[in-house]
């Protein structure tokens, strides 16, 4: 995803924080009822930890916001603002 963004490009990603084990598990179940009830087929999927996930685009490269979606509901999702910051992390 890091290589399709332009140079300052942004990604956003709408994330479940799998640390929140109850919000997860919740916003999980109510993903894949409306995935069947729309006549989809339900893939295997896994989450992680909002730590987790900045690490991981931080360590490609991107500055990352975390802005919370869940106050006042049930569920643990998290609007993740990465910014491509550094063109080649690798060579940085």
């Amino acid at each position: 995803m890091r290589d399709a963004l332009a140079p300052k490009g942004r990604l956003l990603l709408r994330v479940g924080d799998a640390a929140s084990r109850r919000g997860f598990l919740i916003s999980q179940w109510v993903d894949r009822v409306v995935t069947l009830t729309r006549g989809h087929r339900v893939p295997p999927t896994w989450g992680r930890p909002l730590a987790e996930w900045t690490r991981l685009l931080r360590r490609l490269g991107f500055a990352v916001r975390v802005l919370p979606m869940s106050a006042g509901t049930p569920f643990a999702n998290v609007l993740l603002i990465a910014d491509r910051a550094d063109p080649d992390p690798v060579r940085a």
